[in-house]
């Protein structure tokens, strides 16, 4: 859910559109919050079809898993696969990733508290200390805590695509050449995804409680979307993946939402290539509003709960939970402004800090010998 930065400053690369499918994710995820904190007010006056749209921004998710997955293959590309590589992608990914999510965990605990001020009926009830720390290193899913937010789920799976795939790229390389064949790399590769596609709709159970491999499939598919972009591969291989998935909702007669998911995250990575071949990557969502929105999406991501959620909650403590179509409507907006406000604040103030900061952590990469085409496991389906 990060801006694309090229891993090697002198050569910075941004694909406009992604980034601007990316502030559509997230305001995708804040109107379905939203209008689930509306909907007994809405649902008698609002469209249906409006109403669909915003049942379904939850799917927003998936558009930023295959984002991601096309972000960290282009970061990657050039990186040398080294111990070294690994532990300074993990601590870049750290300074551009925590403070925005400690700030907003502060902010929503002082919030809290000031729930229990005014309003002690309500009774909200403050997360322990263990739960703010596993919140804090990602691994509350594994510890069976909640969420100090909802969103921060989706965090969790983050961070493990993101160590799975450059630790996965280094222990391979670390392996010598001449037990490493392609054939073996492909097999792992397809394996993942196969078994990720599997569980995620239902033919097998999760080995583990938060264990990322359920949605590593839409992730890979961002992965694909960057090799075929980048012509690693061929448009054909992309679509062969994507028509597996395709196949698997149809075969497997998955539940619904998991069907969905499912083919929200092939449309996002069948857009993005096919932006590309029309040459559109770079005018596409190039809009100040949608890059506006990409540029402060991870923010908005995580406060929108913290501010418009709980500005919705304070109307409705006040005014009764069902409102009328005029005050609705203008709640509804005021949530949405207010907390693009909070978002652009904490983009400003703690976002671009920590980016900077970020920057100053070379990645070490690659001599020009080693050749272009071992970023991913995926090699043998080169184009030549």
């Amino acid at each position: 859910m990060t801006a694309i930065q090229s891993t090697a400053p002198e050569e910075p690369v941004r694909y406009i559109f992604v980034d601007g499918l990316r502030g559509i994710a997230a305001m995708m995820v804040v109107v379905f919050h939203f209008h689930e904190n509306l909907f007994p007010s809405v649902h008698e006056w609002l469209p249906k079809w409006i109403s669909a749209v915003c049942l379904n921004g939850n799917l927003g998710v998936e558009i930023f898993f295959v984002l991601s997955g096309f972000v960290i293959a282009h970061s990657v590309r050039d990186g040398e696969r080294s111990a070294r590589y690994l532990l300074r992608f993990g601590l870049r990914r750290s300074i551009r990733l925590d403070p925005p999510l400690w700030i907003t965990i502060a902010v929503e605990l002082l919030l809290m508290r000031l729930s229990l001020l005014f309003f002690p009926h309500l009774a909200t009830a403050i997360p322990t200390w263990q739960t703010v720390a596993a919140n804090v290193m990602y691994l509350q899913r594994f510890l069976g805590l909640p969420n100090v937010l909802p969103v921060f789920w989706s965090l969790t799976y983050e961070v493990q695509f993101y160590a799975v795939l450059v630790s996965g790229l280094v222990v391979w390389h670390r392996i010598p050449a001449a037990y490493r064949p392609d054939a073996a790399r492909n097999i792992l590769f397809l394996g993942a995804f196969y078994l990720s596609i599997a569980i995620w709709l239902g033919a097998l159970p999760l080995p583990f409680p938060g264990l990322f491999i359920d949605r590593w499939f839409q992730f890979a598919l961002g992965i694909v979307a960057w090799c075929c972009v980048s012509k690693r591969i061929s448009v054909g291989i992309f679509i062969g993946f994507c028509a597996t998935v395709v196949a698997a909702i149809l075969a497997l007669h998955a539940p619904a939402y998991r069907a969905h998911s499912s083919e929200v995250a092939v449309a996002a990575a069948m857009l993005i290539v096919s932006a590309a071949a029309l040459g559109r990557m770079q005018s596409w969502l190039c809009g100040r509003a949608s890059q506006f929105l990409a540029r402060i999406s991870y923010s908005l991501y995580l406060v929108h709960l913290s501010v418009g959620w709980r500005l919705i909650s304070l109307v409705r403590t006040k005014a009764g939970p069902s409102l009328n179509p005029i005050v609705a409507s203008a709640t509804l907006v005021a949530a949405i402004l207010c907390s693009i406000a909070a978002a652009y604040v904490m983009h400003a103030v703690v976002e671009q800090p920590s980016l900077k900061l970020a920057r100053h952590i070379r990645l070490p990469r690659r001599n020009s010998g080693e050749g272009r085409d071992a970023l991913l496991t995926i090699r043998g389906l080169q184009r030549n």
